[in-house]
């Protein structure tokens, strides 16, 4: 129940945030960002959103929608350890394990 329910507060929040973007950006008619210098870092976004470029609000959306089932995982660890089932929670960890270290390997690629 609890796992279901993230899973649609997560997408639906990202869907929200990606419509309140794209209002904004066809409201404002740019992205906020000079023709091809978009962010490339999490920090680079962060300081987008913090002055809500259109494009910032956008990203910050599927940012959202991306973690959403990588927090899935996460809470699925914690249930997993509550309930003692250690070989669910092992082979849960090593998934989480995996996401995180593709994400760093991912986040070192041009």
């Amino acid at each position: 129940m609890v796992l279901s329910r993230l899973l649609r507060v997560g997408v639906w929040a990202s869907a929200c945030i990606v419509a309140v973007g794209l209002v904004y950006y066809l409201a404002a008619r740019q992205s906020g960002y000079p023709h091809g210098d978009y962010p490339r870092s999490l920090a680079g976004e962060v300081a987008g959103l913090m002055v809500l470029r259109p494009y910032a609000v956008i990203a910050a959306g599927l940012l959202l929608l991306i973690a959403t089932p990588i927090a899935r995982v996460a809470v699925s660890v914690a249930f997993f350890v509550r309930r003692r089932d250690w070989q669910g929670a092992a082979v849960t960890a090593t998934v989480l394990g995996i996401l995180t270290v593709a994400f760093m390997l991912g986040a070192r690629l041009p």
